[in-house]
């Protein structure tokens, strides 16, 4: 049986309690009885969260005296091994053990993070030789640029180094440090994105950082590019939406000013692109999709970006998985069907298209056959929705009235569920890597991504209804229950910085724009809107989840 006293630390953990736990952890040592393997690892958890290193190589020794065969200490082990390195200055040592290490399933009760860790080695180990502040700043720069759709906890590496080129005043300094101290030992010992991440300190961390921020704003117009987007979309994940815009702002300066630097690489120039579908620039465009020729995985981002810019072909070769889809899809009319009540009575027409295409699928949906019509052909579904270890309600019965049920390759991957499902199943094309996800930051929303999709295939008319891009939440009640809004308690700010609100608007208004695909008369009049405006009414729309400015508005530049 577990000694209280564990119990009580465990507890303490999961509420955030470091300091007690960490208390609580030490009178289990000072005790008479050994902890068991689990409450070892636990103990582990806490000296990493709090940074007791000594302690945590203590804690791990001991464990592994008793559990010798016990994985994830011997994993912390080598963990704590290269910490050790980095705290000695060992820097090109701690990051090879740092990588290799980052090769281990993370799937035990109380992982380490080792991201963050292999991240800042890397800083370090090419900062080591770099003296002159101006030489630094600018490998920083080129080292932050990290384009991804997920927000990743490692990227709070490097900024204290960053810190140290400003020239700050000693006691500016101090309190940036005393600022972000805190969400740089929380961010360290997770390896998922941050939006996953449910330390209790971690919103009171954002909101110290923020208030640094919102009373020191020309700081941030000396942050590297990568800094910039890591945390406007940090801010906006936890609802600074002024935080958010001021540092996406930020960003596209800062972006402009390191690629015409004349940065080489892959990153770079996906983000070249990328930068040029935001803003429209078509003829860049078309300089860039000449250089994007000479390799294939350019050459396919090249052909994906196509998509925003006016008179250039958006079309792909149909593999061969693909080809009854594509004949399936080929001239005929889509309807594309959100699950939003905007206040039209569009069933009808929506029941008169060729296809009706819709998402996440199941029966026991309560749809309004007024509002959004009474036919479903085709359902796009999540990863959040399969990677369940079983089918939610609904939805096996659902998927076996479809043609076709369709879904991102690799979101079904260990759904045994689904693969005994006899409807018939399909793959669709992801474009989440920085070199296939013309967006220029976070990740296409579900509707663009199945209009990438779609007009591959040649339809001869695609049109979207019962959609507001998240200006209201008339959603469908049924619907909702299942989607990660809810389980976020209606908050849409976690999902927004996997899902950047301006990227996703920017390229609906593209989209359509382009005459690619119609949309219903709500949706024409929002993708009118300028992005201000857009962003003004999202606000409006989800006020109760915005965090408030702890010492003031943000402060002019």
């Amino acid at each position: 049986m577990s000694d209280p006293l564990a119990i009580s630390a465990i507890q303490a953990m999961g509420e955030g309690r470091w300091q007690q736990a960490g208390a609580l952890w030490q009178a289990c040592l000072d005790g008479d009885e050994p902890l068991t393997a689990a409450e070892y690892n636990a103990c582990a958890r806490s000296c990493e969260r709090l940074g007791q290193w000594a302690l945590y190589r203590y804690v791990i020794t001991c464990g592994l005296e008793h559990f010798p065969e016990d994985r994830p200490l011997q994993i912390r082990q080598q963990h704590a091994r290269a910490v050790a390195l980095m705290h000695s200055g060992s820097w090109q040592e701690a990051w090879e053990l740092l990588e290799s290490l980052r090769k281990e399933a993370l799937s035990f009760d109380w992982p380490c993070g080792f991201f963050y860790w292999s991240r800042q080695a890397r800083y370090e180990k090419t900062l080591a030789l770099v003296e002159e502040t101006s030489k630094r700043l600018q490998v920083l720069n080129e080292l932050s640029l990290f384009k991804s759709s997920e927000l990743l906890p490692q990227r709070i590496a490097g900024i204290l180094l960053w810190a140290d080129c400003q020239g700050w005043p000693v006691p500016l300094r101090a309190e940036f440090g005393r600022c972000v101290q805190p969400l740089i030992d929380c961010l360290r010992c997770y390896d998922q994105p941050v939006r996953f991440i449910e330390d209790p300190a971690l919103p009171a961390a954002v909101a110290d950082l923020a208030a640094f921020w919102q009373s020191n704003a020309k700081v941030l117009k000396a942050l590297s590019a990568g800094d910039c987007e890591f945390f406007a979309r940090l801010f906006l994940c936890f609802g600074y939406l002024d935080l958010y815009l001021q540092l996406r702002r930020e960003f596209i300066s800062a972006l402009k000013r390191l690629l015409d630097s004349g940065n080489k690489s892959k990153v770079a120039f996906a983000y070249r692109l990328a930068l040029a579908n935001e803003l429209g620039d078509s003829a860049e465009f078309v300089r860039l999709s000449e250089i994007a020729q000479e390799q294939e995985d350019t050459r396919e981002y090249a052909r994906i970006s196509a998509i925003y810019h006016v008179g250039q072909p958006y079309e792909r070769a149909v593999e061969d998985q693909d080809r009854d889809f594509a004949e399936y899809i080929r001239g005929k009319s889509i309807a594309i069907v959100g699950p939003v009540d905007v206040g039209l009575d569009s069933g009808a027409e929506i029941d008169g298209f060729d296809r009706v295409v819709r998402f996440n699928h199941r029966t026991g949906l309560s749809y309004e056959p007024r509002c959004f019509g009474s036919r479903t052909d085709v359902s796009y579904y999540v990863k959040a929705l399969l990677g369940r270890p079983e089918p939610p309600p609904g939805l096996l019965a659902g998927m076996s009235e479809l043609d076709y049920v369709v879904f991102i390759k690799n979101a079904a991957e260990g759904c045994v569920w689904l693969e005994q499902t006899t409807c018939r199943k399909r793959e669709q094309q992801g474009i989440w890597n920085y070199l296939d996800n013309p967006l220029l930051t976070g990740y296409a929303n579900a509707v663009p991504r199945a209009l990438f999709d779609l007009l591959c295939f040649k339809p001869s008319r695609v049109k979207l209804f019962c959609s507001n891009l998240y200006t209201g939440m008339s959603y469908c009640r049924e619907y909702l229950h299942l989607s990660s809004l809810a389980r976020n308690g209606g908050n849409i700010f976690p999902n927004a910085s996997l899902h950047d609100p301006v990227s996703n608007f920017v390229l609906m208004q593209r989209m359509v724009q382009r005459g690619l695909f119609e949309v219903d008369e709500v949706l024409q009049e929002i993708l009118s809107w300028p992005v201000a405006t857009y962003m003004d009414r999202l606000s409006a729309a989800h006020a109760r989840f915005l965090a408030r400015p702890a010492r003031g508005p943000l402060l002019e530049a």
